[in-house]
């Protein structure tokens, strides 16, 4: 072996004609997922004062989001092209993140309902107290 033999170059990687459709399909199913994430959150923060049904949004949000967030980023290490894979992978991130947001925004509200309903609690018994026996 003298010094003079060289290692030819690796090719580049075949082409694999699946990644683009792969990667739409991703981002289709991705965005459908993150309106609904955004419908629970809007339903969470909207919610009625019962609270019978009020978590049933961020619990059908946490059934839909999170299982397609973390199939979104198993589709993210198919691709090759590092734009692609980091746009999924910050795709499946926000998908994780929405039932988590919804339900931050269920707790605000119910915390909100809370305070006014004590708020009028207390001014009706200031009211009652102040009135002047007849």
């Amino acid at each position: 072996m003298n010094g003079s033999s060289t290692i030819p170059p690796v090719p580049p990687p075949a082409p694999r004609p699946f990644e683009p459709i792969v990667f739409w399909i991703a981002v289709v199913v991705g965005g459908l997922a993150a309106l609904f994430g955004a419908a629970g959150i809007y339903d969470a923060a909207q919610s009625s004062g019962s609270g019978e049904w009020s978590g049933l949004g961020v619990l059908a949000t946490m059934a839909v989001d999170i299982p397609t967030g973390l199939v979104v980023l198993g589709l993210a290490f198919t691709q090759r092209r590092r734009r692609r894979r980091l746009g999924l992978v910050a795709g499946a991130i926000i998908l994780i993140a929405l039932p988590f947001l919804a339900a931050n925004a269920l707790h605000q509200h119910r915390a909100q309902q809370r305070r006014e309903a004590e708020e009028r609690v207390l001014r009706r018994t200031r009211e009652v107290l102040d009135e002047q026996p007849k």
